[in-house]
């Protein structure tokens, strides 16, 4: 893939971002239901750059595992994991401007996580769980400690 042919995914991120941005600073300013609106406007952006940036892996051959590791298919769909994926790779391909490629975009989707960084992931969430747990057991003891006193 040429860096040219890359130009305008490139653009439309810089330019999401910038959205981003100018929203964020007009949501400080904002007060009640103006700031909600905002706010949502926001997501909005987001959830588009989200699409774009996986159309830019895709098309530079970054795995989908390597962008998106830990994401799965959301408890709110009532839908299996082929059916999700199928339905991101439309999306995928239509940012992309690459229609006529779905069925790539979904083989790439389907590219399981390499072990060695699947282990490293696992590992490290392992190690927040504990400190997590270990913080909660702290902060009961202080509770009971203060309780006693």
């Amino acid at each position: 893939m040429k860096k040219s042919e890359l130009g305008w995914l490139r653009s439309t991120i810089a330019g999401l971002a910038a959205q981003g941005v100018a929203i964020r600073l007009q949501i400080r300013e904002a007060l009640a239901r103006a700031r909600y609106d905002l706010w949502n406007d926001k997501c909005d952006i987001g959830t588009e750059a989200r699409w774009v940036l996986l159309a830019y892996a895709f098309l530079r051959d970054v795995p989908y595992r390597v962008v998106e590791p830990t994401t799965s298919v959301p408890a709110t769909r009532n839908c299996t994991e082929k059916e999700w994926f199928k339905d991101i790779a439309g999306r995928i391909a239509c940012r992309a401007e690459r229609d006529d490629r779905e069925a790539d975009v979904f083989a790439w989707l389907q590219v399981p996580e390499q072990a060695d960084r699947k282990a490293r992931r696992e590992a490290t969430e392992a190690r927040g769980r504990e400190r997590r747990h270990e913080r909660i057991a702290q902060a009961t003891e202080r509770r009971h400690a203060q309780a006693a006193e």
